[in-house]
């Protein structure tokens, strides 16, 4: 992560997130101006501009920007501008999807091995995959110089499968599983519980009365936990 991070607020950085996001679906030499990133994520204009000075003096007066030297901006100070490799653990319904979502090569995420602990599963070919054993998991981590895991096994076995995949040296972990593990300091977990953003969608729609349209959704922040939780 960019030393350059320390000084930006965490919500600032959670729109910064999003601004990359739309930007890599748009054309590279394309211009954006505040006001087209308003009307994408429903931001204000003043507050977006407000986000892109933590960059310094940056884009055109009266033009705005060029696609590519703004994403390159917002990922050289986010420190998303690397290469990680990710492995998936747990080949269920969810993993076994993940393993074939090409999205991730787009954001620099190379998914290199999959893995579980189901001795039916492993051997199986999912794609270009092999299931390996979960005991080899040392050994994939570092041939793969991997840091990053998906964790996408029954929700029971969420706090084993996290103290395997700490000790064998990953520090970042997507938590697909709803559970809440428990992690040392030094990793670093970001739990997604897709029941309950679905409960979040339905509460919005219901103080809306039902209304429709594609809204942008209140600011929650960049919520990175060291210990993760619903």
């Amino acid at each position: 992560m960019s030393d350059h991070l320390e000084n930006i607020p965490e919500l600032a950085v959670s729109r910064l997130l999003r601004y990359h996001h739309i930007l890599m679906g748009m054309s590279q030499g394309d211009v954006v101006s505040s006001s087209d990133l308003s009307e994408k994520t429903g931001y204000t204009a003043a507050q977006i501009r407000r986000d892109l000075t933590y960059f310094g003096q940056f884009g055109t007066p009266g033009r705005g920007y060029t696609v590519d030297s703004l994403r390159n901006a917002i990922a050289d100070v986010l420190g998303i501008n690397r290469e990680s490799n990710v492995l998936i653990m747990g080949v269920g319904r969810v993993g076994a999807a993940l393993l074939h979502y090409e999205s991730f090569e787009k954001h620099r995420f190379h998914v290199v091995a999959a893995v579980d602990v189901d001795p039916e599963k492993v051997g199986l070919e999912m794609g270009r995959f092999k299931v390996r054993s979960v005991e080899d998991l040392s050994d994939i981590v570092t041939e793969g110089d991997i840091r990053m895991a998906i964790l996408c096994v029954p929700p029971a076995q969420a706090q084993t499968a996290v103290e395997q995949l700490v000790r064998a040296g990953i520090r970042a972990i997507l938590n697909l599983t709803a559970m809440p593990v428990d992690v040392p300091d030094d990793v670093s977990v970001r739990p997604v519980n897709l029941a309950v953003e679905l409960e979040w969608l339905a509460m919005a729609q219901s103080r809306r009365g039902g209304s429709r349209g594609e809204k942008a959704v209140p600011e929650t922040g960049f919520n990175e936990k060291k210990k993760g939780g619903d």
